[in-house]
């Protein structure tokens, strides 16, 4: 498994907000018989069956060259129907700093890096895919078009693939859907309010976040005092932050990148927005990781920062989270 930091602050406030959204509703294990990847988008409607990238994943059906294959699964880059040499030729130029080539780009993270290289290793010398497009050819592209939701000629609209999330959402809950629904309702609200607030304060939010689905509740914590008038029903405005959300950010990257310095692998990191912690799962189920050691690795990466000023290089040892995390 390939380490990775759940925040790079690369692909802005979506993909920030989203990652919030599906961390907070805990759903990305959630399973149906019509969404055998878990990912919360039907298989009739999933350009990529077999690896999650829907709706509680950055990626979100991401489809460059629009052949039906998303990019999560999909690293035949010039469509001749197998991951081959002249593919790994374009990777390459990509991952070594060239230009930003969105179809290198497998997670959809902003660049073209050492995760997006384990997907290529994966799919090298096979065909893209499975998809659950019926119009899904790797052989496609440029001019001839596989439409997101084109079933056979039909044409599934959005609001059917979004009432067919929602039901499956609903099941790997166990909720009714209408509980569902208002709650994702008011998740999009909260999105449009939050991207209002931020624009008329920017640089002021510490951290976001929304309660877990049923929950109709979100969050906004900002550095110093609030600013003044009223917030939605269902919406709490905190101050006194001492951390900006980029800085949160970066002191994630950067125990990650200390951890690996450390020759320490096999590992998750990330801000965990709600607790204001930075978490380490340790993916090693040998029971050979040394939390503690871990720990002082992670608080020394933070303090000894040249790139941190202020309250971001404050942090103590129970500012870290380490625990146990999949194989």
């Amino acid at each position: 498994m390939f380490e990775r930091t759940l925040f790079n602050g690369t692909s802005g406030f979506h993909f920030i907000l989203s990652l919030l959204v599906a961390a907070s509703a805990g759903v990305a294990n959630a399973q149906s018989s019509s969404d055998v990847d878990g990912d919360l988008v039907a298989d009739l409607l999933d350009n990529c069956l077999e690896v999650a990238n829907g709706p509680n994943d950055s990626s979100n059906q991401t489809d460059t060259d629009r052949d039906g294959y998303g990019n999560a699964c999909d690293t035949d880059y010039d469509n001749t129907g197998t991951t081959d040499m002249p593919d790994f030729a374009r990777f390459l130029a990509a991952f070594q700093g060239g230009p930003a080539d969105p179809a290198t780009d497998h997670n959809d993270d902003g660049g073209t890096n050492v995760a997006d290289f384990a997907v290529f290793l994966a799919g090298f010398g096979r065909t893209p895919g499975p998809s659950g497009l019926d119009c899904a050819d790797p052989t496609i592209g440029g001019t001839v078009i596989c439409e997101p939701h084109e079933e056979g000629g039909a044409t599934v609209s959005e609001q059917e693939a979004y009432e067919i999330d929602i039901a499956l959402l609903a099941e790997g809950k166990g909720l009714p859907v209408q509980d569902v629904r208002r709650a994702i309702g008011f998740q999009e609200d909260f999105l449009a309010y939050a991207q209002d607030l931020e624009a008329r304060h920017p640089g002021q939010f510490s951290r976001i976040w929304l309660e877990p689905v049923p929950a109709r509740a979100g969050v906004i914590e900002f550095i110093g005092d609030v600013p003044s008038g009223d917030a939605p029903n269902g919406v709490t405005l905190l101050g006194q932050g001492r951390i900006s959300r980029d800085d949160h950010e970066r002191r994630a990257e950067l125990v990650a990148d200390a951890l690996l310095a450390n020759d320490i692998r096999n590992f998750t990191s990330f801000f965990d927005v709600p607790s204001g912690k930075i978490v380490v799962e340790m993916n090693d189920q040998t029971g050979q990781s040394d939390n503690s050691l871990i720990a002082i690795i992670a608080v020394a990466a933070i303090v000894e920062s040249p790139e941190l000023q202020g309250a971001a290089r404050s942090i103590k040892a129970e500012d870290v989270d380490v625990r146990e995390g999949k194989a």
